[in-house]
């Protein structure tokens, strides 16, 4: 049987109080790491802009917009018109990002108009323009 709630709650008391702080370091932790996802989103726009005169547009979408819910696995979804791909792929895998980064594909990329799997919509409901080049 157990024991009053006041016995219960001194026993639990410990416990209760090293989950909270390990929640509020992580919480920081994630809103920090959201901060970097955001800038490296922007630092990627303008140097895949800067390399690939073909490409038109480079666009953020998903968790990493400011105001959105990102978590500890997020990564960075970019949407681009015009270019080469997979010479932008190679810019996004050598970010310091997506190499830190455990999570699969931390940066990853959509086509023009398309819509990422998975997704319940378009990258074009919620998006920043990150670069264009001239």
């Amino acid at each position: 049987m157990m024991g009053n709630s006041t016995e219960d709650d001194s026993l639990l008391r410990p416990f209760i109080d090293r989950i909270r702080r390990e929640n509020e370091i992580e919480s920081e932790q994630v809103a920090d790491l959201h901060v970097e996802a955001f800038e490296e989103a922007k630092r990627l726009g303008i140097e895949m802009g800067r390399a690939d005169p073909c490409l038109r547009k480079v666009v953020l979408f998903g968790s990493a917009l400011p105001d959105r819910d990102f978590r500890s696995d997020s990564d960075i979804d970019l949407a681009i018109v015009g270019g080469d791909r997979a010479g932008l792929e190679r810019i996004a895998a050598a970010s310091p990002f997506s190499t830190r980064r455990r999570c699969q594909g931390p940066v990853r990329f959509a086509r023009g108009e398309s819509t990422r799997p998975g997704s319940t919509g378009s990258w074009r409901d919620r998006q920043a323009g990150l670069g264009t080049s001239p």
